[in-house]
């Protein structure tokens, strides 16, 4: 009968899982009570993790996880994420006698990254081996052995003992049907057992070892392993009763005594069917309700998020409303505000014209008093002078020229030629002139840049539509003269209706 349909069950150990026998329960219960009563939560929680490894390592798998979880509320709380993941070793440990591979990796994995980040190589190392247990429970002892391996070269680095690690990538070589591989690292564990000192770890290596040559059909040297395990077992452990029955029905196989082997396997098969229909399923039983209440509470957590987030989506939703209203609030306010001061500034503006216009007009008629005056001035000289040359043509024997002996006909003379737009009156002029043409000299200039005083007076005079003879009165010169400032003026401005033109613009 071939070896491979036999199937192997070896139990493995792992430092990690094993804790210290003279910490009792009982001790530790005083020991949590006492952090209780003086609020030292650390040292609760620490000692809450150091029962659960004790219980799990005792088979107690529901005080165990009961504890361990109360222990990794408390680490959450304290942010002491080296103790939380180090607690997560004692669920490991129950998940393991489940042979719960998947929930084993669940915890592992993300203990393996914190420790890598975190550097922390103690943890490191567990999270490997529990990595590599988690692999073994699933079948998927390739990958198993890779992590023990790789646990392996990390404690050489560090120092330490590698004789778990070594018993533990025996262990997976051997289901993978790699005999000569799990023999070679069952004597690696052996040796380093021995060096040890830890003959719990030897026994188990023998085990390991007596596996790897059953399945190489090297059965003497799997018989002098046998031997050696069983003489080391000194533990009454119903697992390693259990797995010492299915090694010797293995090796009764392969030597081909039936007989003997199926008496083991008998024995072997009550035990195990025992500790199914008894034990496991109390644990599983006793699991399901604490994952149940678990799960439940999870679902209220997640729901209470939903309550909480919808609650707050609509707070924001409304402040948003509020924000947006006083938004439009002020900006209603700017647009009123806005519209009352371009109100205001029309109002000003409107003002501002009516008493610009008010001041125009007034000016105008200031300067048409003004003009109006000066040619009733001019009039009445023209008039005089006109007597004047009208006399002196009845009378032959009125001298040319008057002297000052001539009495009134003197001064009348005198006063013809006088210039009616004296400088005085020409300032007064002008001022009148530009509050009603603003800027018309300078303006004037620009047209005409070379334009002399008497030609700037002259087109001030036409501006005001008065003709030739007025302003000849005016500025006390002959109509002739008038014509020809007009002439030259037109000359330089270079066209018959310049001047006209110039002014119509200004």
């Amino acid at each position: 009968m071939k070896l491979q349909n036999y199937l192997c069950v070896i139990a493995i150990v792992t430092p990690q899982f094993v804790f210290a026998q003279e910490n009792t329960i009982d001790s530790l219960k005083k020991q949590i009570s006492i952090a209780q009563k003086s609020g030292d939560f650390y040292a609760e929680g620490s000692n809450l993790q150091y029962l659960a490894e004790l219980q799990a390592d005792n088979g107690s798998t529901f005080e165990a996880l009961k504890n361990a979880q109360v222990a990794i509320g408390i680490f959450e709380k304290l942010d002491k994420k080296s103790d939380l993941y180090q607690t997560y070793i004692s669920i490991l440990t129950v998940h393991q006698q489940l042979h719960n591979g998947d929930k084993i990796l669940e915890y592992a994995i993300p203990g393996l990254k914190y420790a890598k980040e975190s550097k922390d190589t103690s943890l490191w190392i567990n999270m490997l081996t529990a990595i590599g247990i988690g692999y073994d429970e699933r079948n998927e002892y390739g990958k198993a052995a890779n992590y023990y391996l790789e646990c392996a070269n990390m404690e050489k680095y560090l120092g330490l003992s590698t004789a778990i690690s070594y018993m533990n990538v025996s262990s997976s070589f051997s289901q993978l049907k790699k005999p000569e591989e799990g023999r070679r690292y069952a004597e690696l564990a052996v040796q380093q057992s021995i060096k040890d000192g830890d003959e719990r770890v030897e026994y188990y290596s023998y085990s390991n070892l007596a596996l790897a040559n059953i399945l190489d059909e090297k059965l003497d040297e799997a018989q002098k392993a046998l031997f050696l395990a069983e003489k080391l077992n000194k533990s009454e452990a119903i697992n390693d009763q259990r797995d010492m029955l299915l090694l010797n029905s293995m090796f009764f196989a392969a030597k081909g005594n039936f007989k003997d082997a199926y008496f083991m396997y008998n024995s072997f098969y009550k035990i195990d069917s025992t500790m199914s229909s008894q034990q496991r399923n109390a644990q599983f039983g006793e699991l399901e309700t604490i994952y149940e209440t678990k799960r439940k509470e999870n679902e209220n957590l997640i729901l209470n998020e939903k309550i909480f987030m919808q609650r707050l989506w609509i707070f924001v939703a409304l402040l948003l409303l509020l924000l947006l209203g006083i938004v439009i609030w002020l900006q209603r306010n700017r647009l009123i505000m806005k519209d009352k001061l371009l109100s205001v500034e029309k109002k000003l503006l409107a003002k501002e014209k009516q008493r610009a216009d008010e001041e125009k007009a007034f000016h105008e008629k200031e300067l048409t008093s003004f003009t109006q005056s000066l040619r009733e001035k001019s009039a009445i000289i023209e008039n005089l002078r006109n007597d004047i040359e009208k006399r002196t043509a009845t009378d032959n024997s009125a001298p040319p020229n008057p002297s000052k002996e001539t009495g009134v006909d003197d001064f009348l003379y005198q006063l013809t030629l006088e210039t009616i737009l004296t400088e005085e009156q020409w300032r007064s002029f002008r001022l009148k002139f530009e509050r009603v043409h603003n800027g018309f000299f300078q303006k004037f200039s620009k047209f005409v840049p070379d334009v002399t005083e008497s030609e700037l007076r002259l087109a001030a005079l036409t501006k005001l539509n008065m003709t030739n003879n007025e302003i000849a009165s005016m500025l006390g010169i002959s109509p002739e003269s008038v014509s020809k400032t007009r002439y030259r003026l037109r000359k330089k401005i270079g066209k018959e209706e310049g001047l006209e033109s110039i002014l119509s613009e200004i």
